[in-house]
């Protein structure tokens, strides 16, 4: 079924660019008549701004890139006659994929790990130690690993999608890397386990609380999606009965803090427009969207 575009609109799309989503405003610029140590507020349109909140939870997660061995298989670039041997093999690399981003994507209910900008000091010795000074050194972003945390649902597609993935990059059973049988783009010449055919990309955009102004963009290259996939979910105990809580999947990678870059801020403004079509109010809602070819109005037997 055809994603019907959002009619509200803020949210309109001119071709693949939204109309109204854009960077942030630059912010306030503050001086010594500023207001935000005051006793009383001032009320001028100029300094009442300064007060603006920064709002947090307005964040949306896009898989850039899925790793390319499960891709390929997805796409039929299996090892001669693997089919044979693996009935199934595409079909299920398909339902992982697409299982792995959507929960990604749209079944996350939290992220953290952004690592924090971080400026290193040593310590320059004169002789006596109270009389030594730290020094800067250099600054970074120290951080490799970053938490989503996703829905499970009934079938544990989450938990699967995982161990498919682990078991890709290196087999459980076998203990060797067989990518599950995935080929190069030639159709013929088995995959080589290297970092591109292993790893994914993920951007996290955030907005502000009008889902339309950006406020960061940050971007994880060389992600290994999983480490582990939970089993915990499997344990029983006689007279207990619950539901599965959403999974902490923790990721590893390389991170890339907000450089501005005009490339990534188009991208990050198409990808943000097309998700934004998902929020509609429910007199916007099409006949598809209520799902009211399911309701029955005739009388008589059911």
């Amino acid at each position: 079924m055809a994603i019907t575009e959002n009619p509200n609109p803020l949210f309109s799309m001119d071709g693949d660019t939204p109309r109204y989503v854009d960077r942030i405003a630059q912010p306030q610029i503050y001086d010594a008549e500023s207001q935000l140590i005051r006793g009383t507020m001032s009320f001028s349109y100029d300094k009442l701004r300064e007060l603006d909140p920064s709002y947090t939870g307005y964040t949306q997660i896009f898989v850039l890139r899925m790793p390319q061995f499960m891709t390929a298989v997805a796409n039929g670039k299996l090892v001669k006659d693997y089919a044979d041997y693996y009935p199934g093999a595409q079909e299920e690399a398909q339902r992982h994929c697409k299982n792995l981003k959507a929960l990604i994507e749209l079944g996350s209910t939290s992220y953290s790990g952004t690592p924090d900008l971080t400026m290193n000091t040593t310590e320059v010795n004169t002789g006596f130690s109270e009389r030594s000074y730290p020094a800067p050194t250099y600054s970074a972003y120290d951080g490799k690993s970053f938490t989503i945390r996703c829905l499970e649902t009934r079938g544990e597609p989450l938990r699967r999608a995982l161990e498919y993935y682990i078991n890709g990059i290196t087999d459980a059973n076998v203990k060797a890397t067989l990518l599950h049988g995935a080929t190069e783009e030639d159709g013929k010449t088995p995959m080589e386990p290297t970092l591109p055919n292993y790893t994914a990309a993920i951007m996290i955009v955030q907005t502000d609380q009008t889902l339309r102004n950006i406020q960061d963009i940050s971007i994880w290259n060389s992600v290994l999606l999983a480490t582990s996939a939970e089993r915990s979910q499997l344990d029983w105990e006689n007279g207990s009965i619950d539901i599965v809580q959403p999974t902490d999947v923790q990721m590893t990678g390389v991170y890339m803090p907000d450089c501005r870059n005009p490339e990534i801020d188009k991208l990050a403004m198409k990808l943000l427009g097309m998700r934004l079509r998902l929020y509609k109010r429910y007199r916007d809602m099409s006949a598809d969207d209520i799902g009211t070819k399911y309701w029955s109005t005739s009388g008589g037997a059911y």
